[in-house]
C-alpha cells in the first residue's frame, strides 16, 4: 500500500522552533492575542514575553488535510480519565459542568478541550470506541486482542505488549515505512538516538509512537520536610523528646573511618566547590552505641558528628542534607531519620501518632516501587531503569539489579529501617493509615503533620505546602540525592537514575488501517502532529484560552499558563498539574508525545522550586549526574541510558514467554489489586523471615539464586544482551 502513496504538497513555511522539537510541516500556533497576566500566588512568576521563538524557513512534506475522515480511536489513561468528559463527584473530581477558559461549557461525554481541537485543526472525526468501563491500559490491550483488534484503527498500550504484537502476528502498522510522511516524528527520532534505539524492534520494525512524561530531565527525587530538619539540626532552646526509644537494627554501611574530598555547589549557587569530609566513626555506630536511643541523645550525637566531620563546611547544620551544598551519605540520612522518628511531639506537635520518616504515596505497588528508588542512597543501580531493573556494567554489558547481591544487601538494609519503625508500618496495605484524613499514605501522612521524606515527583507532592496555612513553618521541598561510590572507586558523587526517557507507554496504528489510504494519511498527520510545535504546544500546555504569552525555561522560550489556566488549575484539582490537565483538558495521556516540562515548572509551588532549583543547578554545573540520552556520546557506560523497550525477535518473545515467564510477573509494579512485587516481602519480614501465612523467606544468596537459574534470569540476560546488541548494530549500519 506504501508504495501507491499519493505524493502530497512539499512547499516551504516558516514555523516556530521550541519545546525542544524542531520545526515541521504543521503550523506553529494558532494566533493569539497576548495580554500580560499576573501569577496566581502558588505559582513562579518566571520572566515573560509574549514574543515567540524565532522562525526558521524549512522545506518538508504537508499532508492534504482537506478530506474530512473518521478514525476509531481507544485511547485512555484509567477508569476515570477517557477523552470524553465523565462526571465524578468526588473531591477535586469533574463536575456535572465544566465552564472552561475558553468559554464553552463541557458536560458528561462531550470530548475534553484537546481532544476536540485536535478533531478541528487535523479535520477529522474520532470515533471513541473506548468502553466506558476500561480501567487498565494492559487489561483493554488484553481485551482487544481477544477480539482480534476488531474495531479499532488507533489505541494505546504498553510498549511491551505492542512491540510483541507487531513482530509475533504483523498486528500493527511499520511506522519505519512511512517516515517520510511524519516529518516531525522523524527529524525527533534522528536526533535522540536513545528513543530510535528503544523502539526499533527486533525486525527493525517501528510499532508504536512512544510517549515522554518530559524528555532529558529529572523525574522523581528525594522530597523531605525541610523545617523539621532546621529545627533539628539549628534551632536552639529545643524540649527534645525522650519518651520513644529506638531499638537499634540498622548497622553502618559505610566504613568507620572516611577521610575524602567531595564536590558540591557552592550554597548560593555560584560555582563548583570541593569540601573536605573527615570522620573518625561512623554516625551510625555512634548512635548504635548511645545508652538510650533517645530524642535527645540521637540529635546531639548527629550534630556533634556534622561539627566534627564537616568542620567550618556549612553555614547552618542543616544543609548538610538541604542545602544547595548538600553532601550527606546514606548513614548520614539514617541518622537524621532516627532523629525525627524519636522526636515525633517535638515535630508533630501531637503524641497520638508517631511521625513516620519514610513512606510511599499509596500502598499500591506502582507507588510502593518507590521504596526501591530509595536503595539509591547505598550506591544500587538498575532500579529507575525504564526496562526492568536494567544497567550497563563496566564492559558495556547489561546487568539486572535484581540478580545483584548488592540488591539483596540494600534489600536488608531497608528491612533494618522498617524494623526501627523509620519506614511506614504496613506500607502495602490500604489501611496503615486508615483514621487519617485524605485518600492515600501521602495525603494522609502530609495533612496530619506527620509525614517527613518520599521519592515522589515534585509538583504533585510539593503542592501540599498549602498546608502551610494550618500548619506553621510547613515547607516540603526536593533535596539533592545521597552522596555515594557509585562506579565502586571510592569516589562519592550524587547520582539520580530518574531520568526522563521513553516511558512504557505509547500509541499504535492497526496494520488494516493501510488499507484505506485516506484513513491512513490522517493517521500518520496525527502521530506526527504531535512531534510538531503546534501539537506539542497544544497536548503540553492546552488549547489557546490557556496559554498567555511566553517565559525562558532551562535556556528555551516556551508557553507560560495564563491565568484562567492558574485559576483553574487551583479551584479544580487543588493545584495538582496532572489531575487538571487529564480530567478536565484531555492532555497528559500516554500517547505518542513529548509533555514538555516548561508546563509542570510553572505549576510548582514556590517552596517546591527552591529545592527543584537546587537539583537543577547542581545538575547545570556537572555534580547531579544522571543516565545521558545521547547514548552516543555518553561519557561512560555506568552513564549511558538504556532503552525501554528493546528489539527483540519473534522467537526470543517466544522463549520469554514459554520459559522466562513467571520471573516478570513477580515483579509487576502497577496499580491492579493483584500486582505484586516480591521484594517487598523481604523489606517487610527480611531474609529468614516468617510471612503471615506461615512461610519462610530465603536467604539472600538463595533468592538471588532462586531468580537467576530457577525462573531463568540468565536466560532474560542472555536475550535482552542480544538484542541489544543487534540494536547497536542497527545504529552503527543506518
Amino acid at each position: 500500500m506504501k508504495k501507491n502513496l499519493k505524493r502530497f504538497l512539499t512547499i516551504p513555511l516558516a514555523l516556530t522552533l521550541g519545546f525542544g522539537i524542531l520545526t515541521g510541516c504543521f503550523s506553529s500556533e494558532p494566533t493569539v492575542t497576548e495580554t500580560p497576566t499576573t501569577q496566581q500566588p502558588t505559582t513562579t512568576t518566571p520572566t515573560t514575553t509574549t514574543e515567540a521563538p524565532p522562525a526558521v524557513e524549512v522545506t518538508e512534506f504537508v499532508p492534504d488535510l482537506s478530506e474530512h475522515v473518521t478514525l476509531n480511536l481507544s485511547v485512555f489513561f484509567n477508569s476515570s480519565v477517557h477523552m470524553r468528559y465523565t462526571v465524578d463527584g468526588g473531591v477535586h473530581r469533574p463536575q456535572s459542568e465544566y465552564h472552561a477558559a475558553n468559554g464553552r461549557i463541557y458536560r458528561e461525554g462531550d470530548f475534553k478541550p484537546v481532544w476536540e481541537e485536535l478533531q478541528e485543526r487535523l479535520n477529522f472525526t474520532i470515533e471513541d470506541v473506548t468502553p466506558p468501563d476500561a480501567v487498565n491500559i494492559r487489561a483493554q490491550f488484553l481485551s482487544w486482542q481477544a477480539q482480534n483488534f476488531n474495531g479499532v484503527d488507533i489505541m494505546v498500550g504498553q510498549a511491551s505488549d505492542i512491540v510483541t504484537e507487531g513482530v509475533v502476528n504483523g498486528t500493527f502498522l511499520d511506522l519505519s515505512e512511512y517516515l517520510e510522511f511524519m516529518p516531525h516524528f522523524s527529524q525527533f527520532l534522528a536526533e535522540n538516538s536513545v528513543v530510535e534505539t528503544s523502539i526499533r524492534a527486533g525486525n527493525g520494525a517501528i510499532y508504536y509512537a512512544p510517549y515522554f512524561d518530559g524528555f532529558d530531565d529529572v523525574e522523581r527525587m528525594m522530597i523531605a520536610r525541610v523545617d523539621w530538619i532546621e529545627m533539628l539540626l539549628d534551632s536552639e532552646d529545643l524540649v527534645f523528646n525522650t519518651d520513644r526509644v529506638i531499638e537499634p537494627h540498622y548497622t553502618a554501611f559505610h566504613p568507620e573511618v572516611m577521610n575524602m574530598q567531595l564536590t558540591t555547589v557552592t550554597n548560593d549557587g555560584s560555582r563548583v566547590q570541593t569540601i573536605q569530609m573527615s570522620q573518625t566513626e561512623n554516625i551510625i555506630t555512634v548512635q548504635n552505641n548511645l545508652d538510650v536511643m533517645n530524642g535527645y541523645n540521637l540529635v546531639m550525637a548527629l550534630r556533634d558528628h556534622i561539627d566534627t566531620v564537616y568542620e567550618g563546611v556549612f553555614e547552618q547544620r542543616s544543609h548538610l542534607f538541604a542545602g544547595q551544598d548538600a553532601a550527606y551519605n546514606a548513614d548520614e540520612l539514617i541518622a537524621l531519620m532516627r532523629a525525627v522518628y524519636a522526636n515525633s511531639t517535638l515535630l508533630t506537635g501531637q503524641s497520638e501518632h508517631a511521625a513516620v520518616p519514610l513512606f510511599p504515596r499509596s500502598h499500591q505497588m506502582g507507588r510502593v516501587f518507590q521504596l526501591l528508588s530509595f536503595t539509591e542512597i547505598w550506591g544500587v543501580k538498575g532500579q529507575e531503569n525504564a526496562f526492568n531493573y536494567f544497567y550497563l556494567d563496566d564492559n558495556g554489558v547489561i546487568r539486572d539489579a535484581r540478580f545483584d547481591m548488592e540488591m539483596m544487601a540494600a534489600l536488608d538494609k531497608l528491612n533494618q529501617i522498617y524494623r526501627e519503625g523509620l519506614i511506614l508500618q504496613n506500607f502495602d496495605r490500604a489501611d496503615a493509615t486508615d483514621g487519617l484524613p485524605g485518600n492515600d499514605h501521602r495525603a494522609r501522612l502530609l495533612t496530619a503533620n506527620l509525614g517527613f521524606l518520599t521519592y515522589d515527583y515534585n509538583q504533585t507532592t510539593t503542592v501540599f505546602n498549602s498546608l502551610a496555612d494550618t500548619i506553621e513553618g510547613f515547607n516540603l521541598t526536593p533535596i539533592l540525592p545521597a552522596m555515594a561510590d557509585w562506579e565502586g572507586n571510592g569516589e562519592f558523587f550524587q547520582y539520580t537514575g530518574s531520568w526522563r526517557t521513553v516511558k512504557s507507554d505509547g500509541w499504535a496504528i492497526l496494520a488494516s488501517v493501510a488499507n484505506d489510504e485516506a484513513r491512513l494519511m490522517r493517521a500518520l498527520a496525527l502521530f506526527d502532529y504531535l512531534y510538531s510545535p503546534s501539537g506539542n504546544r497544544l497536548m503540553s500546555y492546552g488549547p489557546e484560552a490557556w496559554i498567555d504569552g511566553y517565559f525562558e525555561y532551562r535556556g528555551r522560550m516556551v508557553p507560560r499558563l495564563s491565568e484562567a489556566a492558574h485559576r483553574e488549575l487551583q479551584e479544580l484539582a487543588g493545584g495538582n498539574y496532572t489531575n487538571f490537565y487529564r480530567m478536565w483538558l484531555g492532555a497528559t495521556f500516554p500517547i505518542g508525545y513529548v509533555k514538555e516540562q516548561g508546563m509542570e515548572h510553572q505549576t510548582v509551588h514556590p517552596l517546591g522550586q527552591v529545592g527543584l532549583e537546587r537539583i537543577l543547578r547542581s545538575v547545570d554545573l556537572g555534580v547531579m549526574r544522571h543516565p545521558v540520552v545521547d547514548i552516543d556520546n555518553a561519557p561512560s557506560y555506568f552513564l549511558t541510558m538504556l532503552p525501554s523497550t528493546f528489539a527483540t525477535t519473534a522467537a526470543e518473545e517466544t522463549l520469554l514467554l514459554e520459559q522466562v515467564a513467571i520471573l516478570p510477573s513477580l515483579f509487576r509494579a502497577g496499580n491492579n489489586n493483584d500486582d505484586r512485587i516480591i521484594f517487598v516481602d523481604y523489606i517487610l519480614h527480611g531474609f529468614g523471615g516468617t510471612m503471615p501465612n506461615g512461610e519462610t523467606l530465603m536467604s539472600q544468596q538463595e533468592l538471588r539464586d532462586w531468580l537467576w537459574y530457577d525462573l531463568n534470569g540468565y536466560l532474560s540476560m542472555e536475550i535482552y544482551n542480544a538484542a541489544y546488541q543487534r540494536m547497536l548494530e542497527f545504529r552503527r549500519n543506518r
